[in-house]
């Protein structure tokens, strides 16, 4: 079962039917919107189609995720849920899955959603269920790379994670283009986050510590720190990793302008009187940023880096292992670079937990193999090269932050 239909949701549910048949005989798509319904109903057999393949059988349900006994009534006697609807929907999803005994996942990426999801841990084991939140991109693939360094070398390696999703050139007054939900931006962009150092969880400021970044193929960008993609890591994973950080990838001068943004106001969730109007600034710059950001006629592109750096377990060697991936639309499916790299990473890792023995609350650092992960994601055309560096000294605890290069 699928709960929320929109872009995102088209990719995931393509690849379940494009290769996860057998994993299921019906699939539920459901949202408060039938429109959405049909829409992404039609995107994925187009899709199929074009892969010479015959649909799946869906079954569309309206539902309203906010009332739990219409959600419980919804779930029951499936075999998995998965909640691609907005991140505040997903502990009332994963509370009705673990009600109803069902195995639950969600696109995740908003840190207090995963931590209301954790607590639900306890009974989900004793149910025989799973609970996996935060999969797709970042958090999602991402950290599953980050995860080959808990497997190839000892405690105490350092993580760092690089990722967005752009235009393939700077367009509009931020050089940016939205490729998914405005209210999935805010919620990255704005207060405090945590990360790792020096083994411990420490709260930074979103917006700051920023600095260039450079992929050859495309040239220098800017890192900043944005909050979610870390997922729990922080609190999961600090007696084994040292310093694990996460960066948003952008064009130079982002970050500035969107500090300009904050710092006139314009992101704040207080109603100001304007007139004889109320108006939510953040309310009225999401919808411009719907209305000028959207760029439609320009491709998207995603470009991730993952750096693992520590002692290997196999040869006592102190190297830096570097992941990288850079992925673009894909016209003949219809699906864009954003799409592909959240549905399909989440896909991935959904049935790869539903054919391993699993339950309680997913680390996916921990419980997905990335080598196999990086198999599967070369079935969709989905390339990650991986290469060894020089590797420098381990850096001080005064500044144990990652470089970028």
């Amino acid at each position: 079962m699928i709960v929320g239909c929109g872009r995102q949701a088209a990719a995931l549910v393509y690849d379940f039917c494009r290769w996860g048949r057998d994993l299921f005989e019906t699939m539920v798509l459901a949202d408060r919107d039938p429109a959405q319904i049909k829409k992404l109903t039609s995107r994925v057999t187009a899709a199929l189609k074009q892969d010479g393949l015959r649909p799946s059988r869906f079954i569309a349900k309206k539902v309203n995720a906010a009332k739990p006994a219409e959600l419980r009534r919804l779930i029951k006697g499936s075999r998995m849920v998965i909640s691609a609807s907005h991140y505040a929907i997903n502990p009332l999803v994963a509370k009705a899955a673990v009600s109803a005994g069902v195995n639950f996942a969600d696109l995740g990426g908003y840190l207090e959603s995963s931590l209301e999801i954790q607590k639900l841990s306890r009974a989900a084991r004793k149910k025989g269920i799973f609970l996996a939140p935060d999969l797709g991109l970042a958090p999602g693939l991402s950290n599953i790379l980050a995860g080959w360094g808990l497997r190839a070398m000892e405690p105490g390696m350092d993580l760092g994670i690089y990722c967005g999703g752009l235009p393939e050139r700077p367009v509009g007054p931020l050089g940016y283009k939205i490729v998914f939900a405005v209210d999935g931006l805010w919620g990255t962009h704005f207060g405090k986050t945590v990360i790792l150092r020096d083994g411990k969880p420490f709260e930074v400021e979103t917006l700051t510590e920023v600095e260039p970044v450079d992929f050859p193929s495309i040239g220098k960008l800017e890192a900043l720190i944005t909050s979610g993609a870390l997922a729990t890591a922080p609190w999961t994973l600090g007696g084994k990793v040292r310093n694990y950080a996460y960066k948003t990838l952008r064009y130079p001068g982002y970050t500035e302008k969107i500090r300009l943004l904050r710092d006139l106001g314009l992101t704040q969730t207080k109603p100001r009187k304007v007139g004889r109007v109320s108006v939510v600034p953040r309310e009225l710059l999401s919808q411009l940023f719907f209305e000028k950001l959207a760029f439609p006629e320009v491709r998207d592109f995603v470009a991730l880096r993952v750096t693992a750096e520590g002692v290997l377990i196999s040869s006592q060697e102190r190297k830096r292992v570097v992941f990288e991936a850079l992925e673009w639309a894909d016209p003949r499916l219809g699906f864009s670079a954003m799409e592909r790299t959240t549905g399909f990473p989440a896909a991935i890792a959904a049935q790869m937990l539903l054919r391993q023995p699993v339950s309680g609350f997913v680390i996916q650092e921990e419980a997905i193999d990335t080598d196999r992960f990086i198999d599967e994601l070369k079935k969709r055309n989905i390339q990650v090269t991986r290469r060894e560096q020089p590797c420098q000294q381990p850096k001080s605890e005064k500044n144990p932050q990652l470089a970028a290069a």
